[in-house]
């Protein structure tokens, strides 16, 4: 691109301009004239970005904001390709055919989430190959907004998107990694991705939440399972998504003879219903202790009423009785259970 405008702009030097300064010395270049200049420019690009890019310095020089004229706030594109044409700016080319100039100095959540701490280490990742794919993977949709095109709003849209089509086939495909920012109306506001969700007390945890703030700034699995017209807010559940990998983690978690704690959470005429705790201090596995896997001094414990909702103890995996469907029941008691080797005990 040749402009006695911008004569005194220093040429990138991981470019070779010796290609087009020496080498040809401009005889042999063949100018684009389907770019629309200003002041007499020349372009030689012929990529199909070169308009966005003129435009995009023409903008820059005169302390303007580029906006392409056929982006509408609210588009989003699908990204096919970033390069990099400054020290904060790429361009985006989509598979509509669209270019557009996106300004790394405003995507800094973007960033963030691909792990780079600064935009000079973002493009530095984006000149090598593995890396680049895995940000091409992340930044699969870019969405207008305002005056610009952004790159992390895309990745909001298209978060905001797989939530739409999970709950219109009813399926929980995905389960994800949600950060609790607060405590917001009997329940959290929580970010998955940049979009804020709720997450209700209920659904939070396998078990009653006795201190709400105990849980502000951390983690949790979860699975979206409604979207609030009133409030235009997801709604998720880590209660389900602990329902939907139980049968897994059953499976490679618990076996016959294995010492956990318990905590009651109700009782009929013929025993307990407790809840075991798990590796991470929760209570996600529903268990039963039947009066015929109490030992003596226990059934009499409980015959007298002496246990309530609430009370822990430790007990044993007696078996884990499963139905075709994948359904499954586990049933505990105080002792270790018959013909199981004592070293399937496991002090927690």
């Amino acid at each position: 691109m040749v402009n006695t405008k911008y004569s005194n702009v220093q040429p990138d030097p991981d470019f070779d301009w010796s290609l087009y300064e020496n080498g040809y010395n401009g005889k042999n270049l063949i100018p684009n004239r389907n770019v629309k200049t200003k002041h007499g420019d020349v372009v030689y690009c012929h990529e199909p970005y070169a308009q966005d890019l003129y435009d995009m310095m023409e903008a820059h020089f005169n302390g303007q904001v580029y906006t392409p004229k056929d982006q509408i706030t609210g588009s989003i594109y699908n990204v096919k390709s970033i390069t990099q044409v400054s020290d904060h700016e790429v361009i985006l080319d989509t598979f509509g055919g669209m270019s557009a100039v996106v300004d790394m100095n405003k995507e800094h959540q973007f960033i963030d989430s691909i792990g780079c701490s600064s935009v000079k280490q973002f493009m530095v990742a984006l000149k090598d190959p593995e890396a680049k794919e895995i940000i091409l993977q992340r930044a699969r949709t870019a969405k207008v907004v305002e005056n610009r095109v952004s790159i992390w709003e895309g990745v909001r849209a298209n978060v905001e998107h797989e939530f739409m089509e999970q709950l219109k086939e009813g399926t929980h495909k995905y389960g994800y990694v949600a950060h609790i920012l607060s405590v917001n109306n009997g329940g959290y506001t929580v970010d998955i991705n940049g979009v804020k969700c709720f997450l209700p007390g209920s659904l939070a945890a396998s078990g009653p939440i006795t201190d709400f703030e105990s849980l502000v700034g951390k983690t949790v699995n979860v699975c979206v399972v409604n979207f609030s017209k009133q409030t235009s807010n997801f709604v998720v559940s880590h209660k389900k998504y602990l329902e939907l990998t139980l049968p897994s983690r059953v499976e490679n978690e618990l076996t016959p003879g294995l010492r956990v704690n318990v905590r009651v959470t109700g009782q009929s005429k013929n025993g307990l219903f407790c809840a075991i705790r798990d590796a991470h201090g929760e209570y996600p596995f529903a268990s039963l202790m039947h009066r015929s896997t109490m030992s003596p001094d226990m059934e009499s414990r409980f015959d007298i009423g002496e246990f309530i909702v609430g009370d822990m103890f430790m007990a044993y995996v007696h078996r884990i009785d499963w139905t075709d469907d994948g359904k499954y029941r586990i049933v505990i008691g105080d002792q270790m259970p018959k013909n199981i080797p004592s070293d399937k005990e496991n002090e927690e």
